[in-house]
Parts: structure tokens; C-alpha cells; sequence
């Protein structure tokens, strides 16, 4: 029923509500596990808490994900070792190959959100900015909205890397980049 609402819901489901709906989503494998009618079954669903750690390991700040991950791992070794027809060790095999692909997840979806900042000054680049602009304006475009946009230039930014070297030039960029940050607010992009 809960699957079947975010279908039906989609993008009008708050983001911050995601925490609770992972959280609900590993209660109910977990009572699905216990009342499971064979250990097939039983085993079976707990292959389900990889689904759930991808999730909250791709989604979830580094923080976040470990508490999920711990939660759900904790919850697929209690879930099995209450069932008596299984031996409670059996736990040990779905939580660590949900543990390994957490880490795994979590790494490489780390990998692929810095692929949108910019090294030197963590701002969002070119590749960053062109999808946070698709974004905003499809959103615009659901709400009613116009995006703004600001364009900036350094004028003979060259002629300072020039004569004051790269290693200068690179803090200037950061400075900038600080002052604009700072000016901007939270729920402004800054690319």
C-alpha cells in the first residue's frame, strides 16, 4: 500500500519525509521476516535489506547511511535469529553482503555527486550547473514559478593568474567563491 502511494504521489512527497519511509520500509521486512511461514521465505525477504541500505547509502548523507545501515543490519540479524527453524548465524550472510554493498554504495554515489562540484572552490561546475537548471526549471514548471538566473564574469582573471601566479589566483577564486557563498544563502545555486 505505502509502495503503491509513492507511485501514485511521486515528486509531491516532501524529500525529508524519506528517512521515515526507509526507516517504516525496514520495520516491515523486519515483521515480514519473523512471520514469514517457512524459512525459505524468511531468508528470501531478508535478501530484501540490500534494496533498503542502497537506498539510505545513495540518499542519505555519509551520517545518515551508517545509522540505516546499522539499524537494518541489526534488524535482518534479530529478525532471523528469533525464528526457531533457523539457526541464528544464518543472519550473518544477507547482513554482511547488505554491510559490503552499503560501503559500496555509498562510495560511488559519493564518487558521482563529486562529479557535479568543482574541486578547488566546492562549487557546483558546468556539468553541476546544467542539471541543477533542468531541475529548476521543470520544477518552475510544476509550481507556476520563473527561475532567475545571474551571470558573472572576472574580467582579466588571465592577467592575474599571470602576474601573480596560479597558486594566488586559485585562493582568489576561493575568496570569491567564499564572498558569493556567503551572499547567496542556502537555497540559492552558486555553480
Amino acid at each position: 500500500i505505502i509502495g503503491a502511494a509513492l507511485l501514485i504521489l511521486g515528486r509531491r512527497v516532501d524529500p525529508r519525509t524519506h528517512p521515515v519511509l526507509i526507516l517504516s520500509a525496514t520495520v516491515l521486512l523486519t515483521v515480514g521476516i519473523v512471520n514469514a511461514t517457512s524459512s525459505i521465505a524468511a531468508l528470501g525477504f531478508a535478501s530484501l535489506y540490500v534494496a533498503i541500505i542502497c537506498d539510505a547509502a545513495f540518499v542519505f548523507s555519509w551520517a545518515w547511511g551508517a545509522v540505516n545501515t546499522v539499524f537494518a543490519v541489526t534488524m535482518c540479524m534479530v529478525s532471523l535469529a528469533v525464528r526457531p527453524d533457523i539457526p541464528w548465524w544464518t543472519g550473518l550472510v544477507p547482513a554482511g553482503v547488505s554491510l559490503a554493498v552499503a560501503c559500496c554504495v555509498g562510495v560511488l554515489a559519493r564518487i558521482a555527486s563529486d562529479a557535479d562540484i568543482d574541486a578547488l572552490t566546492g562549487l557546483v561546475n558546468k556539468r553541476g550547473f546544467d542539471r541543477s537548471l533542468d531541475l529548476e526549471i521543470a520544477r518552475a514548471g510544476r509550481i507556476g514559478t520563473r527561475p532567475a538566473i545571474a551571470v558573472l564574469n572576472l574580467d582579466h582573471f588571465k592577467l592575474f593568474n599571470d602576474s601573480r601566479g596560479y597558486a594566488d589566483g586559485d585562493a582568489e577564486l576561493q575568496r570569491i567563491a567564499d564572498i558569493w557563498r556567503k551572499l547567496l544563502g542556502p537555497n540559492r545555486i552558486l555553480a
